[in-house]
């Protein structure tokens, strides 16, 4: 009978802390805002799933990806696992042009093209670097004319860099969210000896129907706002490139092209960013029931688990009283 009694009360004693454990699940984590992802690549693709961890009251994904030149986002928020995205959106990088600008600072039939690299197909080679806090990816062009790294973060992270980058930022510090991938793109001339050409990134994009794609110049940056009033996205990008040696840059946009510009430079280094605006985020943060918190959870456990002790303390005793009469019966006997 004592062994039982000292097994009743171990079990009690996990019974305790249970409760807390369970409870301690649902409260919203300290950093708000991380979202797990886990990325999948081959040696001429890479595909990223990133989702939050329940701290908000909604749950939303996006995966993001990089395929022969395409460089695609999709958006679940109201059926995050099963169910078609709610949006997509794709960029398609089609050309590097270097070209003899006839002065108006765009790419047109009046300027003399010396170069083009074609950037859609089977032309990437990829690698992937695991580092804290964010990861890297890089895709080179077999040209060797294109080099782009994709980073990828969980949490948000504050970095310096030489890139000019369309992320908010103090000073030389910018930050990256978890709802962003940052991409840094370098674009290298055919041949130095020639002097006074410019580039040009052209390239093409596509949304879901029912979207509208919004051409928006700021001061710092330019993006193509993905929106349908109320949820969406953005491809954004600096409006000067090889910070701090800034190299001037134009675009222009026409709903469905894209032509970046950039002035005369050997080499080319410009910082893109996709990302989502996060339904999931903006639903607020998850407060758990009042009988879910860990004070009040802990404190039921307890109460409960002191109230079974108390029974199998005294079914023991019953028991060890039923036991010691039986022995006297069997003695007088």
């Amino acid at each position: 009978m004592a062994r039982n009694l000292f097994l009743l009360c171990v079990v009690c004693a996990v019974l305790l802390v249970i409760p807390a454990t369970v409870s301690a699940a649902d409260v919203p984590s300290e950093n708000l805002y991380y979202r797990p992802y886990s990325a999948l690549f081959d040696p001429d693709k890479f595909w990223i799933m990133s989702s939050p961890v329940g701290q908000f009251n909604d749950n939303d994904r996006y995966d993001l990806g990089f395929e022969n030149g395409t460089l695609w986002v999709k958006y679940w928020y109201a059926s995050p696992q099963y169910n078609d995205p709610d949006w997509w959106f794709e960029v398609t990088l089609k050309e590097l042009v270097e070209f003899w600008d006839d002065g108006n600072g765009q790419l047109d039939t009046a300027d003399t093209v010396l170069s083009t690299v074609n950037l859609t197909g089977n032309f990437y080679s990829f690698t992937m670097y695991e580092d804290d806090p964010a990861d890297f990816l890089t895709a080179v062009h077999s040209s060797n004319r294109v080099g782009l790294q994709f980073v990828l973060t969980e949490r948000p992270r504050e970095f310096d860099d030489v890139y000019a980058l369309p992320l908010p930022s103090v000073g030389n510090v910018y930050t990256q969210m978890p709802t962003e991938v940052l991409v840094k793109a370098s674009f290298f001339r055919s041949d130095y000896n020639i002097t006074d050409t410019s580039l040009a990134l052209v390239a093409q994009t596509r949304v879901v129907e029912g979207y509208t794609v919004l051409y928006q110049q700021h001061l710092a940056y330019t993006e193509l706002n993905i929106t349908d009033g109320t949820e969406g996205g953005y491809f954004s990008w600096s409006t000067t490139a090889n910070d701090p040696d800034s190299v001037f840059t134009s675009a222009t946009y026409d709903s469905v092209n894209l032509t970046i510009v950039y002035d005369s430079h050997d080499v080319v280094n410009h910082g893109f960013v996709i990302g989502v605006k996060s339904m999931a985020q903006l639903s607020g943060v998850y407060e758990p029931p009042e009988y879910l918190t860990p004070e009040r959870a802990y404190g039921v456990g307890i109460f409960v688990s002191i109230g079974i002790i108390a029974v199998a303390i005294a079914v023991t005793i019953i028991w060890r009283r039923r036991a010691l009469k039986k022995d006297e019966e069997v003695i007088e006997r």
